[in-house]
């Protein structure tokens, strides 16, 4: 329809401007504190400067158009004066819209459907600023013409402007919003967009329709339900969740109802006006900010999923041509009895560190994997018993090489666990790894599982080692962290192994922690199976 309707022939543009231009107006007359004043809002005027915004300036023909037939309806019977003042006060109204229009255009070059929270108060000052046009000629027409004003031009001047810029502060945000393709909807339950849609009409009633309710300060009310819709609804719904509550105080006030009906007559309309007003830029502010705190977090998301497929693709690139290179390696290792001493080292030096430099780009890898949520685990039945003796033969070398003892305490007949081996391994070798890099000479070591009969309930690495000081026992698991600074420069490491661990853990449904840790003492790692068991 919106696509049909933009392919329309200019004439028909015009028309429907001026069909709608004319209707809003009617509303506005509807809106009026008194018969025959000045009405408190005047729709037509933002309606219209949205239109040619989006439209084109085109279609300005539409606005004397609409505004000329819905005076002639009003009046019903007109005098000739009266009528020529009309069609002049009409052109008040042309040039405010196009002003308005290339104002907007102007200072406002990157329009957008929704403003920015910097543009907000920019938009509000061309709104206050182009508004002076129309009812300075419409007064201006009206006076010359010999139409009575009551003596109160400047009430009926002042009256005017703030009428036409309430329409362009409350209408030409709706529309412009809702010209938005794709609006955002932030990620809530459905029953809590329910739940507001029936709590809205609901406060409106009690706020500015019921008179029941005129003498109790019951203004807190709306103040929450701003901020409700700022949190649950896209910034269209925020806009347009403001239109209704300003409609609703304007209706409610010039029918004697409402909270605004306890004021004194004469400063009823200045009081409605400018909470009116205020409401309108508020809620504009509101919305902006958090549509622009969603656009960030969406940014940073997308930011941070490309950078995970990068090193998720840029790792396994490393790691093709490093496994040939320690392929080769291999290979010269079988023939060292042909190399001399010296040659024997540098062939032992490209194995250590190529081993060093594969192991760090298989946890960029994982980190990468898990962060992009494209790991893969395979869950078998796991012999935990027959782990621990391979993962520790594994890391036996290194023990020796720290003069460490390691203990192993594990029960027989264990029923097997449900998880995947190589992950597994994985974490307990990490683990091991970090008790055996951070452990003194001299020190201790132990791998202790605890079962409920046959099954398995933890597993638990302790070492004596340095320990970990309080404030940093919540740091440790977040990738690239480690005790301190100076730890990682005397200990080495990437301090992704315990993210990984962690993160690998709660795939398989278990949970590991940190038991408990004393600087200078040691520390324990647990991983608790209990949560796969249930």
């Amino acid at each position: 329809m919106w696509k049909q309707l933009a392919e329309a022939p200019v004439w028909l543009k015009v028309c429907l401007l001026a069909l709608v231009y004319g209707l809003t107006a009617m509303v506005g007359f509807v809106f009026a504190l008194k018969p025959g004043s000045i009405t408190v809002f005047w729709p037509p005027s933002g309606i219209a400067l949205a239109v040619l915004l989006l439209e084109g300036r085109q279609l300005w023909l539409g606005v004397p158009l609409g505004y000329v037939a819905a005076n002639l309806w009003y009046q019903q019977s007109l005098e000739v004066p009266y009528l020529s003042a009309i069609i002049l006060s009409s052109t008040g109204a042309t040039v405010q819209a196009l002003v308005g229009t290339w104002a907007v255009q102007r200072f406002l070059p990157q329009l957008r459907p929704v403003l920015a929270t910097r543009e907000v108060g920019i938009f509000t000052s061309i709104a206050l600023l182009t508004a002076l046009i129309a009812p300075t000629l419409g007064v201006t027409a009206l006076s010359l013409m010999g139409v009575a004003l009551g003596g109160h031009i400047s009430l009926v001047w002042l009256t005017w402007w703030v009428g036409d810029t309430l329409g362009i502060l409350l209408f030409t945000p709706v529309l412009m919003a809702w010209h938005q393709p794709r609006p955002e909807h932030p990620e809530h339950p459905q029953w809590l967009r329910i739940l507001f849609f029936f709590s809205l009409p609901t406060a409106l009633y009690m706020i500015f329709l019921n008179p029941l309710t005129s003498q109790y300060p019951l203004l807190w009310i709306l103040y929450s339900i701003q901020v409700w819709a700022a949190f649950i609804l896209s910034y269209r719904g925020v806009v347009f969740c403001n239109l209704m509550l300003s409609l609703a105080a304007i209706y409610g006030t010039s029918h004697g109802l409402g909270i605004f009906t306890s004021v004194e007559p004469s400063a009823r309309l200045v009081i409605l006006q400018g909470f009116v007003g205020v409401m309108s830029v508020l809620s504009l502010l509101l919305a902006a900010t958090l549509y622009e705190q969603q656009q960030t977090t969406r940014s940073l998301m997308l930011a941070n999923q490309s950078k995970s497929d990068f090193l998720a693709k840029m790792s396994h690139e490393l790691r093709t041509p490093l496994n040939a290179i320690l392929g080769f390696a291999r290979q010269l290792k079988k023939q060292s009895t042909q190399f001399d001493e010296r040659q024997q080292l540098y062939l032992e030096r490209i194995q250590t560190n190529g081993a060093h430099l594969l192991n760090l780009i298989n946890d960029i890898l994982d980190i990468a994997r898990i962060e992009a949520h494209r790991l893969e685990l395979h869950p078998e039945p796991v012999d935990l018993s027959q782990l621990i003796q391979t993962t520790t033969r594994e890391l036996e070398i290194l023990v020796q090489q720290h003069q460490l003892i390691l203990f192993v305490e594990c029960p027989s007949k264990l029923s097997p666990l449900q998880a995947d081996p190589h992950r597994l391994r994985q974490v307990l070798a990490n683990l091991l790894s970090n008790a055996i890099k951070f452990t003194p000479v001299g020190g201790e070591i132990s791998v202790r599982v605890t079962a409920k009969g046959n099954l398995p309930e933890s597993l638990s690495v302790t070492d004596s080692g340095i320990g970990i000081v309080p404030e940093r026992q919540q740091e440790i698991f977040k990738p690239f962290e480690q005790e301190d600074n100076a730890t990682s420069r005397r200990y080495g490491g990437s301090g992704l192994g315990l993210a990984i661990s962690r993160e690998l853990s709660q795939l398989m449904g278990f949970n590991l922690s940190l038991a408990h840790s004393t600087p200078g003492s040691g520390s324990e790692f647990r991983i608790d199976f209990f949560p796969a068991q249930k």
